[in-house]
């Protein structure tokens, strides 16, 4: 009897010994995951630019600066980007050796200078300094003005400056440098002998000839008008 009872104990031993074994083995090797080596390029040692030529007033501003050096992508570099002589941001670059750099729509409408810089580094294995610039513009936002009836000569005064005079056909465009709120105020011909113009509504329902219109696209608006027109009348 003691002899089946030592037996078993040692089976049972045996069993419980093998059984990390199993495990341990079996798991590093599913979840390991060799670390990812450099990404060899054909692009030209420094910085490459993808950045657009013309954006709209209030539009984001999108624009990836891909480093390379030693025929290799370099990630986690420090990219300065800077517009108009004023940085505006440092971004890393991703393992692909990319720096991605977005901007909303502050700048006002013209043409504006991009400076994209990286300092280069000794750390690990030299990289040089790298240097890339581009010219873009940004297009100012119009604004449609349009008097129903088509009454030529009246004035549009658009944030209390410039006034605007509608065409023979009652039309006139505003270009709008910077996205936001501005003002917008009508203005009719004065009353003459023959006839008077007064003011009715704009077609988004403000009834007031000076108002605060938002800006932040292109925009088409109407004028309402009213004419009163002599007129003879005779008697046969």
């Amino acid at each position: 009897m003691r002899r089946l009872a030592a037996t078993l104990a040692a089976v049972l031993a045996g069993a419980l010994l093998a059984m990390p074994h199993a495990v341990l083995a079996k798991s590093p090797a599913a979840s390991y995951t060799p670390p990812p080596g450099p990404i060899a390029t054909s692009l030209p040692d420094g910085i490459t630019l993808n950045a657009p030529s013309v954006i709209k007033a209030g539009r984001e501003i999108d624009v990836d600066a891909t480093l390379a050096g030693g025929g290799f992508l370099r990630p986690d570099a420090g990219i300065h980007f800077i517009i108009d002589n004023v940085e505006r941001r440092m971004v890393r670059t991703d393992a692909s050796g990319v720096a991605h750099f977005r901007l909303r729509g502050v700048l006002a409408a013209g043409v504006h200078h991009l400076v994209v810089s990286y300092a280069g580094t000794r750390q690990y294995s030299y990289s040089e300094p790298a240097r890339a610039t581009a010219t873009f513009e940004v297009a100012p936002l119009i604004i449609t003005i349009q008097t129903v009836p088509q009454v030529p000569g009246v004035t549009l005064t658009f944030d209390g400056a410039k006034g605007y005079v509608t065409d023979a056909a009652g039309q006139t465009l505003i270009g709008v440098t910077r996205a936001g709120l501005h003002s917008l105020a009508v203005t009719v011909p004065a009353p003459d002998a023959t006839s008077r113009i007064t003011f009715v509504r704009w077609s988004d329902d403000s009834w007031s000839p000076s108002r605060v219109i938002r800006v932040v696209k292109d925009v088409a608006i109407e004028v309402g008008l009213r004419g009163a027109y002599l007129t003879r009348i005779e008697v046969v």
